[in-house]
C-alpha cells in the first residue's frame, strides 16, 4: 500500500507538511522524501537536499537527512526495492526512513537544508517489519587500490579502518604489494581512515550494497611533505570535449567528501584552467557550473611539488529522460574507446563507436584518443531490449597481456539522466584484459545493471564485447556486429 504526493516546497509556513493516522494495529512503513533524483525523470527545480522529520504529536519520532548516510540504509534500500519503488542512487541526498509506529497521529515534515526550496516528492510505503536477524544478503565486498598521488604506483602496508555513519568500527584492512585491498563489510554508507607513515592521513566514503562487489574510489594517497603544493587542470564539457569557462571548484578533504567544509575554491578561466596551492593531501574536487550536472572527482596536492593535469569534464543537464554515459581516465593508456550496442525496431542490433558514432536517439559525442577523455554518448530515445555499454583499450589492442587499462588508467565511468548522476563505475583493478564491460541497461525500464567484466581480446578488429565465452550472455548475441573494427586513421 502506497500513497505520495509532489509539491514545490517552500520555507517558513510554506514547507511540506502531511499527516496520517494508525489504527487498531501497529505498522511498518517507509518514508521517502525525494527531491534531487526527481531530476532523472525530467522534473525541473527539485529540492536538493531534503530534510524530514517525522512527530507524534509534537515529539520528533525520527528525522533523516541523507538516507545513504542513514545506519538504515541497507534496510531501507531493501524495503524500496521489495515495495516497487524506483531506486535512490548511493550517496544521493534525498532523505528515507523506515519506523514502525503505534496506533495514533503522526505528522511528517519536509523541509530544505538551509532554506532551501524547490519541488519534493513524499511517499509513504507500508511495508513488512524488519527482522530482528540480519539477512545472509546483509554483506557487501568492498574492492579497491591506493595509489602514490605523485607516481601513480599502488603502495603496500596501508591500514584502512571503516566505520558506520555511526562511528561504529565495522572492520579493517590492509593494502597488499599492489596497493589493492578487500574487505567484507555491512550493507550501507562507510568510511575509511587511511593511514600510512610518510603519507597525509586520509578519508574514503564508500556504499557497500548487499551481496555485491564494488570497486571504491581509487585512493591517491599525498606524501607529507612540507609547504603548499600546486593542484591544477582544466575542466570540459562532456558534450563537445570543449573548455569550460566560469565553472566554480570547490576543494574538500578526503575522497568522495560532497558534504563536509570547504578548503578552497576557485573558478576556472577562459580555458578551462584551474590551480589550488593548498597543504599536501588527497581532495574532493566539485565542479559545478550553471546548467550543467554538478559532480566531483579525486585529486591529490604535495608540498613544493606542482601536479597538473588533473583534468575533469561535467555534463550539461538532459532533457527529459535522455541518459549520457561520460568516460574518463588518465594519462596512460592514451586512447582508451567507448562502445554501446542496443535494440532496433528490426532484428539487429545498433553498435555506436568511432567508426559508427550515430543511430536513431544514439550519438557518439566526443572521441577522445589522448588521454583523460571525455568519451561521451548520449541516448534520446529507447527501444525494448538490452543495452551494453563496454571500454577497449586501443592502446594496447595488439596485446594478449596487457594489465594497463586496470592498473593504471584509473577509467571511471559516469552516468547522468536529467541533472542527476544515476551510476558510477570504477576502473576493476589487478586483472589483465582490454575490455572492461561495464553495464547493462534495460531499455524500458532504464534499469543498470553493473558487470565489471574485463576480458583479454587480441586486437580490436575482433573486439566481441558480446561474443560467447567473453561476458554473460542476454538472449540477443552482438557477436557479428561487433567483429572486423576498422582501424582508426
Amino acid at each position: 500500500m502506497n500513497t505520495s504526493v509532489r509539491v514545490q516546497v517552500g520555507t517558513g509556513a510554506d514547507v511540506l507538511i502531511t499527516g496520517f493516522v494508525i489504527g487498531a494495529t501497529p505498522k511498518t512503513f517507509l518514508f521517502r522524501a525525494v527531491g534531487p533524483t526527481l531530476g532523472a525523470f525530467g522534473v525541473g527545480g527539485t529540492l536538493a537536499d531534503p530534510v524530514m522529520t517525522l512527530y507524534s504529536g509534537t515529539t520528533v519520532v525520527q528525522t533523516n537527512d541523507d538516507w545513504s548516510s542513514s545506519a538504515s540504509a541497507a534496510a531501507i534500500a531493501q524495503a524500496a526495492a521489495a515495495s516497487g519503488a524506483f531506486a535512490l542512487p548511493a550517496n544521493s541526498r534525498d532523505s528515507a526512513m523506515i519506523a514502525t509506529l503505534n496506533p495514533g497521529a503522526y505528522t511528517v515534515k519536509i523541509e530544505g537544508v538551509a532554506g532551501g526550496t524547490g519541488v519534493a516528492l513524499f511517499e509513504a510505503y507500508e511495508v513488512a517489519a524488519p527482522s530482528t536477524t540480519p539477512p545472509s544478503t546483509s554483506v557487501g565486498t568492498v574492492r579497491g587500490i591506493v595509489r602514490d598521488g605523485v607516481t601513480n604506483t599502488g603502495i603496500s602496508g596501508v591500514s584502512l579502518s571503516f566505520a558506520n555513519a555511526n562511528g561504529a568500527a565495522l572492520g579493517t584492512a590492509t593494502t597488499g604489494s599492489t596497493g589493492e585491498y578487500s574487505l567484507n563489510l555491512p550493507a550501507g554508507a562507510a568510511t575509511a581512515t587511511l593511514t600510512y607513515s610518510g603519507y597525509v592521513t586520509t578519508t574514503l566514503a564508500v556504499t557497500v550494497v548487499a551481496n555485491s562487489t564494488i570497486q571504491a574510489d581509487n585512493v591517491l594517497f599525498a606524501q607529507n611533505l612540507p609547504g603548499t603544493g600546486v593542484l591544477s587542470g582544466r575542466i570540459t564539457n562532456a558534450l563537445t570535449g570543449q573548455a569550460l569557462a566560469g565553472a566554480t571548484l570547490r576543494l574538500r578533504t578526503g575522497v568522495n567528501n560532497t558534504t563536509g567544509a570547504t578548503v578552497a575554491t576557485t573558478t576556472t578561466g577562459s580555458s578551462g584552467d584551474f590551480t589550488f596551492s593548498v597543504n599536501s593531501g588527497t581532495y574532493t574536487c566539485e565542479v559545478s557550473a550553471t546548467g550543467f550536472v554538478t559532480t566531483s572527482f579525486v585529486c591529490v596536492a604535495v608540498g613544493g611539488r606542482t601536479l597538473s593535469n588533473q583534468n575533469y569534464t561535467i555534463s550539461p543537464v538532459l532533457s527529459g529522460n535522455d541518459l549520457r554515459i561520460v568516460l574518463t581516465w588518465g594519462s596512460t593508456p592514451s586512447d582508451l574507446d567507448s562502445h554501446l550496442t542496443g535494440p532496433t525496431t528490426g532484428s539487429s542490433r545498433f553498435h555506436v563507436y568511432y567508426a559508427s558514432k550515430t543511430t536513431t536517439g544514439v550519438s557518439l559525442d566526443v572521441d577522445d584518443t589522448n588521454s583523460y577523455g571525455p568519451e561521451t554518448i548520449t541516448i534520446t530515445q529507447f527501444l525494448p531490449g538490452v543495452y551494453r555499454y563496454s571500454v577497449h583499450d586501443y592502446s594496447n589492442a595488439g596485446s594478449t597481456s596487457s594489465s594497463t587499462m586496470s592498473n593504471q588508467s584509473n577509467a571511471q565511468v559516469k552516468v547522468f539522466q536529467g541533472s542527476s548522476l544515476v551510476a558510477t563505475f570504477n576502473m576493476p583493478t589487478g586483472q589483465t584484459g582490454t575490455l572492461w564491460t561495464v553495464f547493462e541497461m534495460d531499455g524500458t525500464s532504464r534499469t543498470i545493471t553493473p558487470k565489471n567484466q574485463i576480458s583479454n581480446q587480441s586486437s580490436s578488429s575482433t573486439v566481441p564485447m558480446l561474443q560467447d565465452g567473453a561476458v554473460a550472455e542476454p538472449e540477443v548475441a552482438d557477436a557479428g556486429i561487433i567483429r572486423n573494427l576498422p582501424p582508426k586513421k
